[in-house]
Order: C-alpha cells, then sequence, then structure tokens
C-alpha cells in the first residue's frame, strides 16, 4: 500500500482519523475530488457547471420542484447520446431510469394514474 504524508495536499488537515488511507487528502477533500472526477468523467460537466445548472433550476428538481433533500440533485442524463438534461431528484431520477427514459412508457403510466379508481 502506498504511504502519503499526513497533510492533506488541498487544506492542510493534518488529523490522522481525518484521512483517506490511499490518498493524499483528507476524507473530505478526497470526496470531493472523486465526485468532481466523476461528474467530468461520466457527464462531462465540471463542479462549476453542476453549481449553475443548480442556480438556474432554483436548487430544485427538474421534474417535480422539491428541494434536494438527503442527498444532492444528480445529473440526468441521456443514455443514447451520454449528454446532460437537467438536475433531478434521486426520486425522479430513479422514476426516469425505471421507465427506461421511455416517453412513450412514461405516458401510458400518467394516462393509468388518471383513470377513475
Amino acid at each position: 500500500m502506498l504511504k502519503f504524508p499526513k497533510l492533506c495536499k488541498k487544506c492542510g488537515e493534518t488529523d490522522q482519523k481525518k484521512f483517506s488511507p490511499t490518498a493524499p487528502y483528507c476524507k473530505t477533500c478526497h470526496a470531493e475530488w472523486m465526485r468532481d472526477h466523476r461528474l467530468k468523467r461520466v457527464y462531462g460537466n465540471t463542479r462549476e457547471e453542476y453549481e449553475a445548472r443548480k442556480l438556474a433550476q432554483g436548487n430544485k428538481c427538474a421534474i417535480c420542484g422539491s428541494p434536494p433533500g438527503k442527498h444532492a440533485l444528480h445529473f440526468d442524463h441521456s443514455h443514447a447520446t451520454g449528454s446532460a438534461r437537467g438536475l433531478l431528484c434521486q426520486r425522479c431520477n430513479t422514476m426516469l431510469g425505471r421507465a427506461y427514459d421511455n416517453p412513450v412508457l412514461l405516458d401510458a403510466m400518467a394516462s393509468y394514474l388518471r383513470q377513475p379508481s
């Protein structure tokens, strides 16, 4: 296992209990780096672009309009093109994924819900 100096390269943290064992960053900075790296690798967006989109959406889900709860807003993206569409709460993001991003299926679900019981 690689050994790194116990001084966070980003924030200067020195508390040994707050370090990620395999990275030159404290756990907080390492988690931030991982989020930034994933945003860029998966969606092609930077943290600044994420924050700009979040601000443009009023820090609310693009579908239901709710603010983020326990989890941050997720980038929704087209599985066909990979391009980001908007920021969604976990519930709406999961709902789209379970419907395979299929608008016909989602329309059928909405029609079903509108039927009198």
